[in-house]
């Protein structure tokens, strides 16, 4: 199913993209499971059962490389979650777009895939259809909230990446992928 949405973010834009790589190293896949997990009780309350929404295993995040634009930075991403049945693959374009001179956008615009033995019912799967949208929705919030945090923070831009993350298989924008 296509999934669309988006949330604004009060930095102008070069700001959002130089604060992008430290804002989700190592964040990422926690930003992730907590979408996931922030409404959980919720969605038990609807009627869906809490292990068709709890992964067996941590969310694996993956990049693609990121495209650059006149208006904006684009970024591949993915992630998979094994063992909950409710918990769909996501491929999408994590996208800062400018939004005016000191705004800009933060969207994701893309794809998921529930598991083929997923739903049930017509009802099931309107509710499940509900809860990726919301799930999609926390994310952006969280990213964009972890976005101006770590601008207000200050640390300076790393000036190289680190080698000892890439040995370990940890993430970084342009290809590499969250394995710890």
């Amino acid at each position: 199913m296509f999934l669309h949405d988006f949330v604004h973010v009060d930095l102008p834009l070069d700001v959002a993209v130089d604060a992008l790589p430290r804002a989700i190293d190592p964040w990422l896949r926690s930003l992730v499971a907590a979408a996931w997990q922030i409404d959980r009780e919720e969605w038990v309350r609807a009627g869906l059962r809490r292990a068709d929404l709890t992964p067996s295993h941590d969310f694996f995040v993956e990049f693609g490389r990121p495209r650059v634009r006149v208006d904006g930075l684009v970024v591949p991403l993915a992630w998979r979650a094994a063992g909950a049945r409710l918990v769909p693959d996501v491929e999408a374009d994590l996208e800062l777009a400018r939004c005016g001179a000191n705004r800009c956008d933060l969207q994701i615009m893309g794809r998921y895939r529930l598991p083929p033995d997923a739903t049930r019912t017509a009802a099931e799967t309107s509710l499940a259809h509900r809860m990726v949208v919301n799930a999609v929705r926390r994310f952006l919030e969280l990213l964009a909230a972890r976005l101006r945090e770590t601008v207000e923070s200050g640390d300076p831009p790393p000036s190289r990446p680190h080698r000892s993350r890439r040995e370990h298989g940890d993430h970084r924008v342009g290809g590499r992928s969250i394995n710890s």
